[in-house]
């Protein structure tokens, strides 16, 4: 599902990056990149998904209450949240997509100080994932220790 444009806030000065500012370097050409995003809110201490899908555009179907997540911690002590889905996006667009659709989602109440203040924590994750290509440079080398992952996440605090 796309989101028209017209129903986002205006954001455009933020996505955008003035050409002197862009990076001039080439991407490695003997690897291969994928940029993932996530979405999820910390809400009365239950982690939930808000990139899930819940069938809310199907009417023949009730959407489903959204469910918990559980936060685990991996072979080396660090903390994930287990079945949290990761959408990748190939465009600025796409992402702003995913952060809208995720962001419409949020608990929010109205207060004396502001229109919409968040109930929740909420947390939008952008993963940078690269894998070297083979010596022909066309199959990614399926060899996990020569994956490379980084990630940004970004926290929006309840109340805020």
């Amino acid at each position: 599902m796309l989101i028209q444009m017209a129903e986002m806030p205006e954001y455009g000065d933020i996505l955008r990056v003035p050409e002197n500012r862009k990076c001039s370097q080439k991407a490695d050409e003997d690897s291969n990149f994928a940029v993932f995003a996530s979405y999820v809110e910390i809400y009365n201490n239950y982690i939930y998904d808000l990139l899930e899908d819940i069938n809310e555009n199907r009417a023949d179907l009730k959407p489903k209450a959204p469910q918990s997540k559980t936060l685990r911690e991996g072979s080396g002590r660090q903390m994930f949240i287990s079945g949290v889905t990761e959408v990748e996006v190939k465009s600025t667009e796409e992402a702003y997509e995913t952060l809208w659709k995720g962001q419409k989602r949020r608990r929010v109440a109205h207060t004396q100080l502001n229109a919409e203040s968040s109930r929740s924590h909420s947390v939008f994750t952008i993963k940078l994932v690269s894998a070297p290509l083979d010596s022909a440079g066309e199959e990614v080398v399926q060899d996990k220790t020569k994956v490379i992952m980084n990630q940004l996440s970004l926290v929006d605090l309840a109340g805020s």
